[in-house]
């Protein structure tokens, strides 16, 4: 080979040996591409049989589980009648022997649906028999809807002659968690109008609707005569969150106003459940959490039932795609779950906490639980109650001051401390014959002010004039954080000395 011919060869290489490399890298793509084309046909086919299996485990399931179809098909019958008159005393679930009674088909029919043995159903059973029982469905008053969906409820209660506020998620929110997809939001007032229970010109006349988050309901809702919630709070991010806006619906309601709320109940564990995300599936346990809760702060809620209904279909777990016709209990996220219905009457206010403390007059056992407990609450409205008791004549005193002293020297929120503080001030006599006061001054420079006054008052009342050499020896600890509270203290210091205390 010429000389000029070993040059543009060796030219020519080189211009090309870019295209060389591409060439290389695009077969290597190819071969990737291919194999992942192989990656998603297996998938696809795994995918194809393991809906298959599932198929087959559903049909196998109701083949083994389902009840004869002669005793769901077109039943439960309609029986003629009316309301019960006690048919919902406690808060439960829903069982086969609730659909065979007239208050059920009477209710289902006000509603507009024909009986059928669905869970859906019987919330709404569960909610228009609670609250007609307990007096409240009536005319003259005011009901509060949340998340009601595009429900029959509220028209049905226009109906019976109360005034009506249906509320639900803002359509933003409802959107996101694909809510108005599924038909379970109201956009408005013109979505839950129903002509065939309530004429709309009393439909206009008393239902009203307004957006509302659960999580954050506005403080204008207020003085309502009951609310109540279908299947909603179950929704709302995590089952502590679905257990605060129970609480939380009862600031809406007048003293002696009633909640109802039903929601999803795990049948299956009382350990093992769904607690975050965006259905919550709630436990015994923490209806049973959430009862202690409610009646530490003197509400009352109705007993808790979980009896298990003795029926087959009560036997029988549904699963997707659910049922219209039988569907009491559905398979969901691994477990079992029902409907549950609870059921709460709010208390009375602070001021007349005396009135519920003379309900508990003869039960020192559940207020002494209530002082011990972990739950703040609980420990907030033991004390309410001591005080309320040591104000009555006829009561052990000394017991009771000495009880609620040994939950001070423990306490570590202020404003617990400060109440079971206030509370045992209210006492009349006896306060030098208990235990405790000089741990009691040690703890003064830790105290806020409001609470360190209150321990003022008791040193003061004690009449021990040691306490005042005492309280005049007391330092802040060395390096005390918080300069201001020191200073505090010293002021409190110079008060008591003088005898100008004023309680805060």
């Amino acid at each position: 080979m010429s000389k000029i011919g070993k040059i543009v060869r060796k030219r020519w290489r080189k211009l090309t040996e870019p295209l060389r490399n591409l060439r290389y890298e695009v077969l290597r793509i190819l071969v990737i591409h291919r194999r992942v084309d192989a990656v998603i046909r297996r998938i696809d086919d795994i995918e194809g049989r393991f809906e298959m299996h599932e198929r087959e485990t559903r049909s196998l399931h109701r083949a083994i589980q389902q009840p004869s179809s002669d005793l769901w098909l077109r039943k439960p019958p309609v029986i003629v009648g009316g309301p019960a008159d006690m048919a919902f005393n406690n808060s439960t679930f829903c069982r086969e022997n609730d659909f065979r009674q007239p208050y059920f088909s009477y209710w289902s029919l006000r509603i507009g649906t024909i009986p059928r043995f669905h869970r859906k159903l019987c919330e709404f059973v569960f909610v228009c028999q609670g609250l007609w029982e307990r007096g409240v469905l009536a005319p003259g008053h005011r009901g509060l809807g949340f998340g009601v969906g595009e429900e029959a409820l509220p028209a049905l209660f226009a109906a019976h002659g109360c005034d009506v506020v249906a509320t639900d998620l803002a359509p933003e929110g409802a959107t996101a968690i694909g809510w108005i997809e599924t038909a379970q939001h109201a956009r408005e007032r013109d979505g839950l109008r129903r002509p065939d229970i309530c004429p709309d010109e009393i439909f206009d006349q008393r239902v009203s609707f307004e957006p509302c988050d659960m999580n954050a309901i506005p403080e204008h809702l207020r003085d309502f005569d009951f609310c109540w919630s279908s299947c909603a709070f179950e929704h709302l991010g995590s089952i502590e969150r679905g257990l605060e806006f129970v609480e939380n619906s009862l600031a809406c309601l007048k003293p002696g106003g009633w909640a109802l709320h039903t929601t999803e109940y795990n049948i299956l564990s009382d350990r093992e459940t769904v607690d975050q995300g965006g259905t919550v599936l709630f436990r015994r346990r923490d209806f049973e959490a959430l009862a202690r809760r409610l009646t530490a702060k003197g509400h009352t809620v109705a007993p808790l039932c979980f009896e298990p209904g003795d029926g087959l279909i009560d036997g029988y777990i549904d699963v997707a795609p659910f049922s219209d016709d039988i569907s009491l209990n559905i398979a969901m996220f691994g477990y079992a779950t029902t409907s549950f219905g609870f059921a709460v009457q709010r208390g009375p206010a602070e001021r007349n906490v005396t009135q519920f403390a003379e309900t508990l007059r003869d039960d020192r056992t559940q207020v002494t639980a209530w002082l011990l407990s972990h739950n703040p609450d609980e420990r907030r409205h033991a004390a309410l109650v001591i005080g309320a008791w040591l104000r009555m004549i006829d009561v052990d005193v000394q017991s009771l001051q000495q009880a609620l002293m040994d939950a001070i020297l423990v306490e570590n929120e202020p404003e617990l401390l400060e109440l079971e503080l206030r509370s045992l001030l209210e006492a009349p006599s006896l306060l030098g014959s208990i235990h405790g006061w000089q741990a009691l001054l040690h703890r003064l420079p830790m105290l806020g002010f409001d609470a360190a006054c209150h321990a003022l008052d008791l040193l003061k009342r004690n009449n021990d004039p040691s306490h005042a050499a005492l309280l005049y020896a007391v330092d802040c600890p060395p390096g005390f954080p918080n300069e201001r509270r020191a200073r505090t203290i010293a002021s409190l210091r110079r008060q008591y000395l003088r005898g100008t205390h004023i309680i805060a």
